[in-house]
Order: C-alpha cells, then sequence, then structure tokens
C-alpha cells in the first residue's frame, strides 16, 4: 500500500521506576537521546508519555519503531531496568495530526446577543424562546453574564425552527368598505 516512508506522530505512554527526584533529570537525558525523533515527553511518579517523530511505511512500522526508540533511550541512560512496561500509544500520521491541531480546543459557544443576531430577533425573544420553545436546546452554561450554547445545537434548531411573525397580528380585510373620518 505504501511504497515510500511516510512521517508518523507516535505517542508512547510508559510505566517506569524512576525516582520521584530524579524525574526531572531522567526525563531531560531521554529527550536529549531522543532529539534525532523531535522528541517531547510529560512525566509524573510511574508514567511517562513520550511524542516522537519517526519514518515508516506502516502504521505498526511507525508503532514498532516508537517504542524501539523510547526502549533504546531508557538503555543509553542506564535506566533499563527502570522501565517496567509500554501501557499504550497512539500513531497518527502527519496530516492526521495536523487536522487534529487545527481544531479549536473548545467548543465554539453562542452567546444571548449572538443568537439574536443569528435569529435575526431581539435580546428579549431569545430569552423567550429557551424559556418556552419545544425543541430549543438547552443552554451548555449559565454564566453570570446568561446563558451560552453551543453553536452547533443552535444552529439545528434555527435550521428547523418555524417562525411565526413579528408583532400584532394584522386585521383581516373583510368586504366592508373602509371608513374614512373628515372633520
Amino acid at each position: 500500500m505504501f511504497g515510500h516512508p511516510l512521517e508518523w506522530s507516535v505517542e508512547v505512554k510508559v510505566r517506569h521506576a524512576i525516582p520521584k527526584a530524579e524525574v526531572v533529570e531522567a526525563t531531560d537525558d531521554l529527550l536529549e537521546v531522543l532529539a534525532p525523533y523531535s522528541a517531547s515527553a510529560s512525566a509524573s511518579a510511574g508514567t511517562m508519555t513520550v511524542q516522537l517523530t519517526v519514518e515508516a511505511k506502516t502504521l505498526v512500522g511507525a508503532a514498532a519503531e516508537a517504542t524501539r526508540a523510547v526502549a533504546e533511550a531508557f538503555a543509553r541512560i542506564r535506566r533499563t531496568s527502570q522501565l517496567r512496561s509500554i501501557l499504550g500509544g497512539e500513531v497518527l500520521t502527519m496530516e492526521e495530526l495536523e487536522r487534529q491541531l487545527a481544531k479549536p480546543p473548545l467548543p465554539e459557544l453562542i452567546g444571548v446577543a449572538e443568537l439574536a443576531e443569528l435569529l435575526d430577533v431581539t435580546k428579549q425573544r431569545v430569552s423567550y424562546l429557551a424559556k418556552g420553545t419545544a425543541g430549543f436546546p438547552k443552554p451548555f452554561a449559565t454564566l453570570a453574564a446568561g446563558p451560552v450554547w453551543l453553536k452547533p445545537t443552535v444552529t439545528r434548531f434555527v435550521e428547523t425552527w418555524e417562525r411565526r411573525p413579528r408583532g400584532r397580528p394584522k386585521k383581516a380585510a373583510s368586504g366592508a368598505p373602509e371608513r374614512t373620518v373628515s372633520a
């Protein structure tokens, strides 16, 4: 399927037995050894997550290369016995990683003023709709400034909302002629 090696982003999570007082130093040493892989790491007492960039023809090859590199890095810093086990990992093509990183970290939110503009109604009308309209989404959160909704849920409502005309209903025209008052 793949003729040439692809670049992969691989996250490897390991269990270790590095004493708490040595975790920062050991992590720095590992990152120095793993520099050719553009590695980054986060560590705590008992676990470490290492992110590497590797080249391989397949996902399985990328996972194998990354785990081998991490195990060898532990050996090179003379902490092989402190690498207890591989707990898991994640392998992504660089394109997929970039796609995921491009997503906003928080959901898009919309408040009363933005919703009023979207619906082309007043903020008071939004409050009325939010309280008594069937199918109107519940707020994601209520802040001191008022309720906020997840924009996709509001968008779905807007697409299906049967809008009613504004203002008082107009009087139906009767067959009677209009009266005029003259002074």
